[in-house]
């Protein structure tokens, strides 16, 4: 074999390493992109639906704080009570179901709203079943004060939250 012979199989066998090297090249990063492509459509979707559970914890939390409020102040109307317990139920069952959807103080704040409902409805459903002596009008005194804590602090602090948490997934910055 001759070099020149030599010279163009070496040419020719580069020419093939750097074609098959390009093409792999192509492959390799068409399949980045389509391995991008899925984690962006998976965020998306997982945006969407936080966004989503934001919104209907936050129409939940909007529809019983009047309730609570109403009843706070006329504890022994049977359908304020009602309507009462049925929002507080409603809201304590979503939002223990949606609760991975939340982080940090959100989530501390909504534990701390279940807590003290719950609390409080544990204290009125006894107080309801038995007739009223000093002491027992003393502890629904204090358990609906406690409710009224509840509506007057951590329910604002808690749609204030949502609020700022859906408008930043919105992409909605404060002007201030």
């Amino acid at each position: 074999m001759n070099w020149i012979q030599l010279l163009e199989n070496l040419g020719v066998f580069s020419v093939g390493i750097a074609t098959m090297g390009f093409v792999a090249k192509g492959v390799f990063n068409h399949s980045l992109d389509l391995l991008n492509k899925k984690k962006v459509i998976k965020f998306s979707k997982l945006h969407d639906r936080r966004a989503e559970v934001i919104e209907e914890l936050y129409s939940k939390l909007v529809d019983l704080e009047p309730k609570a409020e109403k009843y706070s102040i006329t504890w022994d109307g049977k359908k304020d009570r009602e309507a009462f317990l049925n929002a507080t139920l409603t809201f304590v069952d979503f939002s223990q179901k949606k609760r991975i959807f939340f982080k940090g103080s959100t989530y501390k704040i909504l534990d701390e709203i279940e807590s003290e409902y719950m609390n409080f409805l544990s204290n009125m459903k006894t107080l309801h079943r038995k007739e009223f002596s000093e002491e027992d009008n003393k502890e629904r005194d204090r358990s609906i004060d406690e409710v009224g804590k509840i509506i007057r602090n951590k329910i604002p602090l808690l749609k204030e939250k949502l609020e700022k948490e859906f408008r930043k997934m919105l992409g909605i910055q404060e002007q201030f």
